[in-house]
């Protein structure tokens, strides 16, 4: 059995991976199995933090006309909170602790999850946007949206800010953009060009540039970006096998250094567009994702040597243990509710998570344990954020 879609969380303490009949959540540090939950024709599965929020698309993924529904599902309560379809292509899902990010064919709608699937925000994007550029900041204080707009110029990238609803486009490298990244903050973002010889940094807000880093002089696609909680360390994965560990100080003179590297490591496995590499909560691992093989790293203090290999797990997708006939969770007929803007695709609207002007119920953390679908009443209730953290500071681009 093969994965539709594996992923870490926005907090890269867990990783969820979905395929056709089971959605499977492993806690990274240290590396083990969770729970299994049986749920069929999953495509996307993206947890929020490391609460018990589970925002699944289901539908056929090897036919793009079919009608996908986004779930949001309770795992500890083993509930359906909400549930609602759109008529277009889910291509991707991101998610903080207060919005949902769908990319649906050329546009980008963005739902509070307060009054899903109302008060959503449309943004129309380039119909051939890399989807490595597609982003939500993990920080809903500083709540950003990376994409490229329609008609974007080469090198190009727009940054939406939700609370305001204000666009900037501006130009982090002059080739075509492969990867973008917003830091745990949401106060800066980690860009990289096809050519994946520099990393640039830059300011979300004002979008100046803060930092410049040399992955090295051949060219080599950047696949994997990723900021420490902190916001001390940046990490690259490569296509050549390599991960690039780069350190942040602020009193780097960008108009006239380059910085290279602090730590590297070498990866076994061949690297592709599917591939991460996050660091861990603490921050002092890495963890890299290729090919359905886990690689964590521990980074050795006061040395700048490679780093240490600590433990290697595959992550296999199992077969269903239960009944073929199990189906997905058993739900209202709903009625069918078309938005009235012109371009919104047709929303399914079966139930409201909580009212608008509702608090939020916190929620209690994962526990190793197995589910299955559910249609108990909804819950409510509010992702958890680490408030332990340090505050830290392919397709074509037209």
């Amino acid at each position: 059995m093969t994965w539709n879609n594996i992923r870490f969380n926005q907090d890269h303490s867990l990783l969820v991976g979905c395929t056709n009949a089971q959605v499977i959540i492993f806690q990274v540090f240290p590396l083990q199995k969770l729970i299994s939950l049986d749920y069929k024709n999953v495509i996307f599965a993206e947890l929020v933090y490391n609460s018990s929020l589970l925002v699944l698309v289901t539908g056929d993924s090897n036919n793009a006309e079919s009608t996908h529904h986004i779930i949001l599902y309770h795992i500890r309560n083993k509930t359906v909170l909400h549930k609602f379809s759109l008529d277009n292509e889910v291509k991707d899902i991101r998610a903080n602790t207060t919005h949902l990010l769908v990319y649906s064919e050329s546009q980008l709608i963005i739902f509070p999850f307060r009054s899903l699937p109302h008060g959503e925000i449309i943004v129309p994007i380039d119909p051939d946007s890399n989807p490595n550029l597609i982003h939500l900041s993990p920080n809903s204080t500083n709540n950003f949206v990376s994409y490229q707009k329609e008609n974007c110029q080469l090198g190009e990238l727009s940054l939406l800010n939700i609370g305001s609803r204000h666009t900037d486009t501006f130009k982090p490298h002059k080739n075509e953009l492969m990867m973008s990244v917003f830091s745990h903050d949401g106060n800066r973002i980690a860009t990289a060009s096809e050519q994946g010889t520099l990393v640039r940094i830059f300011d979300s807000k004002s979008h100046d540039l803060l930092h410049t880093f040399r992955r090295g002089l051949s060219n080599s696609t950047i696949y994997g970006l990723s900021f420490s909680p902190d916001g001390s360390k940046v990490a690259a994965i490569s296509e050549s096998g390599k991960i690039h560990i780069f350190e942040l100080f602020d009193d780097e003179n960008i108009e006239t250094s380059v910085a290279r590297a602090t730590y590297t490591a070498v990866l076994d496995e061949e690297v592709d567009s599917a591939s991460a590499v996050v660091f861990s909560p603490s921050g002092a691992e890495i963890a890299c994702l290729v090919r359905n093989k886990i690689t964590v790293f521990r980074l050795l203090k006061g040395t700048n040597a490679d780093v240490l290999l600590e433990q290697t797990l595959m992550i296999e997708a199992t077969p269903q243990e239960r009944s073929e006939e199990k189906s997905e969770a058993p739900s209202p007929s709903p009625e069918l509710i078309e938005l009235p803007t012109t371009n919104k695709p047709k929303v399914n609207h079966e139930r409201k998570i909580v009212p608008e002007q509702t608090p939020l119920n916190t929620p209690t953390p994962l526990e190793s344990s197995t589910g299955s679908e559910g249609s108990e009443p909804a819950v409510a209730f509010k992702p958890r954020h680490n408030n332990n953290r340090r505050k830290g500071g392919k397709k074509r681009n037209r």
